[in-house]
């Protein structure tokens, strides 16, 4: 009931006016973007309160106003934090379990050891070494790192554990050039659920694609021009989720050269649904109807083959606080 009326408090403080509120660093998270729709009412994305607004309390740093009053805009973030710190106070425990019963967080690299991985070079991207090698994967400066090991030959890096239903996070620093990817519930070949990291001209991040499962699905709602803070919003393989940051806003939003959190969640078995995060922002949801991957595997990074080279010479993928949470 109180966070009914949180919620509902919020909404109509949202309503009044359309708006971009840039939310400040978060405890050492990314600014959040949130966007109004106009006419269709506020597009408001319900982000994670235990993780986010209570644990870890925001400052607001900047605003971008487009159209709208903004002093409505400024009392409906300032209602929205007081509204939570309030409840806080009041000891609400169902604010703090509202993703229901969850398992705590899971370290799955912690900057010095691969010993919960493996290098797979059984996929069609390590083809250039005849499926010798599966690309360089190191740990430099407290980070997995992968790179092609020799001209036009990738692969990817497995857990040794396999899961079900989870959620899986990390921060990531890529170059731009090199294609990359999160596989969810991996087999040792690479078929796999991917959340994409295709960061380069033309990529997408965080979009779905089937990886050696026909390339079905396929949907994204955005993509990169020529440069990494030039993005717009496209829509393919028809995404539920329209893309929630305005092209103008992405170089804010995104912080290029910086490290940037991701975040994938794969619940439902083996029709499993699949939800993925920028930043804390939800960007993609897609839900399998057909029986046609196994409802277990590992949790996979990669380093595509192939490519120009001069996407990949000199170039490097990295990813560090690596953790998981098993939600069955």
């Amino acid at each position: 009931m109180i966070m009914d009326r949180i919620q509902e408090r919020i909404d109509r403080q949202l309503r009044m006016g359309n708006s971009v509120v840039h939310y400040g660093d978060l405890a050492g998270r990314r600014a959040r973007s949130k966007t109004n729709p106009g006419a269709d009412g506020p597009r408001w994305e319900k982000t994670n309160y235990d993780e986010v607004l209570i644990d870890r309390p925001a400052s607001i740093t900047r605003f971008k106003k487009t159209i709208g009053n903004w002093n409505m805009n400024f009392r409906a973030v300032i209602c929205t934090k007081l509204f939570l710190m309030a409840a806080v106070a009041w000891g609400i425990p169902s604010i703090v379990t509202a993703q229901g019963q969850e398992s705590e967080w899971t370290t799955l690299f912690d900057g010095s050891s691969l010993d919960n991985w493996h290098v797979s070079a059984e996929t069609g991207h390590s083809s250039a070494s005849s499926n010798k090698s599966g690309g360089r994967w190191v740990i430099a400066d407290g980070a997995i790192t992968g790179s092609q090991d020799i001209p036009r030959n990738g692969g990817i890096i497995l857990t040794n554990e396999k899961f079900g239903d989870f959620e899986v996070a990390f921060e990531m620093k890529n170059d731009f050039g090199p294609d990359s990817g999160l596989f969810l519930r991996s087999t040792e070949k690479g078929v796999a659920y991917q959340a994409m990291i295709d960061y380069h001209a033309g990529g997408n991040l965080m979009g779905i694609y089937g990886e050696g499962l026909g390339g079905n699905p396929h949907i994204r709602n955005f993509e990169f021009k020529q440069l990494v803070t030039d993005v717009s919003a496209v829509k393919i393989g028809d995404p539920s989720v329209e893309f929630p940051v305005l092209a103008d806003a992405w170089p804010t939003f995104w912080r290029a050269d910086q490290w940037n959190e991701l975040r994938a969640r794969i619940v439902g078995g083996d029709l499993p649904t699949i939800t993925t995060w920028i930043n804390g922002v939800k960007i993609s949801e897609w839900t399998e109807t057909t029986t046609r991957h196994p409802a277990t595997g590992s949790i996979g990074l990669q380093v595509h083959g192939g490519g120009d080279p001069k996407d990949y010479d000199g170039k490097f993928v990295r990813y560090r606080n690596v953790r998981v949470r098993k939600l069955n």
